[in-house]
């Protein structure tokens, strides 16, 4: 009977009517820190001093069963599980040393209160999901949002499903099919973690917020943490500079216009009437050998600055998008600058070309006018290419050349040491024409050497943009 009472994983006594110890295993000795024959015959309240006797009185007088968690009367720093029990002869005391996995919990308790305080605290709509989309825990902002949305009542007691609150899109969320196939994919495990920008329309402005939303196992579990930033501030000032953007991109492409116009209605025609004046001279002098040698360089010059002034003229002449479509515009310009420079140039068109918001065509045409601009100006090439492609609802514009290639601080390349002043205002001219539909430039060297340019636009985010409905009201408070 001893060996068994010694494999016990816990504390254990026996006393009789009289309360006296009769028999007490290793752990308990241990626990006591004293000899069997020092507790072995002994009154319980001779043992432990300290300890009230009313749940052992409760076992041996009243047969009632007693089970505590308490802090220990003899040891205080410990905490002790209480069992006592009735016996025919007395009670049984079963205890044991719970110090740790009480300290354990309540640092847990402290961190889930902190973490309950923070997410409280948070200004983000943050709810968890479990695997099958039902709200578990939400912070106070996502529920303000919900009432007010009327995505759920003020007195919900039911924790709705997050999915079923997008299946029947709300009013004010058209994304919401967007939202729902995002955290879908992340509950059956195809996806870890995922991001996404959407709009809300509430009381006549529009929202913005940024959904973050990360998958995690809890106790063998599958849960979703999702977070909605407001970020409608950041847009907001985004609209600013995409107007900004816009006007100035208006006052560049009146100017290059104006300059055309004088170059060709002025400067050519200076040109023109020199070269005339030059022919006759050359009649005069033609018996002058070093004379007529000279003009015959200067006639040289002459036709040299005259092809450069008529394709500088027609870089800058803007083109008749409307009218044509872009398409056609592209084909058109393209095959003008090829037969103007020389520098023969591949053209790749999407036929959903014609089909993009004009505001974007335009930005596309003009971002292929600067790109081809920069490489017959700055790149030394003999060959380029433009490949306009829509995939997987991003729009892609891709500008090679097969120059000299472009420096370190522009794409990371140490391939040329000098800086080119004209190229990177070029880039900074795109980079800021792309800002206005959220788009993105990589400049980086081309495979088979020279430079490649890649502009990236968001399909649906062009054209929100280009929407005045959808776009106009953000900067609106």
């Amino acid at each position: 009977m001893g060996a068994i009472l010694d494999s016990l994983n816990a504390c254990f006594l026996k006393v009789d009517r009289n309360y006296v110890i009769v028999e007490a295993n290793s752990r308990a000795l241990g626990w006591l820190r004293m000899r069997r024959e020092d507790v072995v015959g002994r009154g319980y309240k001779d043992v432990f001093r300290k300890s009230p006797m009313k749940m052992l009185e409760n076992a041996v007088e009243a047969t009632i069963f007693t089970d505590h968690e308490l802090r220990s009367h003899d040891r205080p720093d410990r905490w002790v599980e209480l069992h006592t029990h009735p016996a025919r002869d007395g009670a049984i005391v079963f205890f044991k040393d719970i110090s740790e996995q009480k300290s354990s919990l309540e640092k847990a308790s402290r961190a889930t209160a902190l973490l309950k305080r923070t997410l409280d605290a948070l200004s983000a709509h943050v709810v968890v999901l479990d695997k099958t989309g039902t709200i578990v825990a939400s912070n106070p902002a996502w529920r303000r949002f919900a009432v007010a949305q009327g995505l759920v009542g003020s007195t919900t007691e039911r924790a709705p499903n997050y999915l079923s609150l997008l299946a029947a899109p709300p009013a004010g969320c058209p994304d919401a099919g967007r939202i729902a196939e995002l955290l879908s994919s992340l509950l059956v495990a195809r996806r870890r973690a995922g991001r996404l920008t959407y709009a809300w329309r509430c009381e006549g402005r529009t929202l913005w917020f940024q959904l973050s939303a990360a998958r995690f196992e809890s106790d063998g579990e599958t849960c979703l943490v999702v977070v909605n930033e407001d970020i409608t501030a950041v847009k907001e000032a985004q609209q600013v500079l995409g107007d900004a953007a816009q006007r100035a991109s208006a006052v560049k492409d009146k100017e290059r216009k104006r300059i055309a116009g004088e170059l060709h209605d002025s400067t050519a025609q200076h040109l023109v009437a020199a070269g005339l004046n030059l022919m006759g001279l050359k009649r005069r002098v033609e018996a002058d050998k070093v004379s007529l040698s000279l003009v015959r360089e200067i006639d040289a010059s002459l036709d040299a600055v005259m092809k450069e002034v008529r394709t500088f003229t027609y870089l800058l002449h803007p083109p008749d998008l409307g009218k044509d479509g872009l398409r056609t515009t592209l084909v058109n310009y393209v095959h003008g600058f090829d037969k103007r420079t020389g520098l023969k140039t591949r053209l790749k068109l999407s036929a959903a070309a014609d089909t993009l918001p004009p505001a974007l065509q335009r930005t596309i045409f003009l971002i292929v006018q600067e790109a081809l601009a920069n490489v017959h100006r700055h790149a030394a090439a003999s060959r380029a290419s433009v490949d306009l492609r829509c995939l997987f609802q991003r729009l892609h514009l891709v500008v090679r050349d097969d120059g000299r290639g472009v420096i370190g601080g522009a794409c990371g390349s140490k391939r040329t040491a000098r800086r080119r002043p004209g190229r990177s205002a070029g880039i900074a001219s795109i980079r800021a024409r792309l800002r206005q539909f959220q788009g993105e430039l990589r400049l980086e060297p081309a495979l088979r050497g020279g430079t490649k340019l890649h502009a990236m636009v968001p399909l649906r985010t062009a054209s929100i943009a280009s929407d005045p409905a959808r776009s106009g009201n953000v900067a609106r408070r």
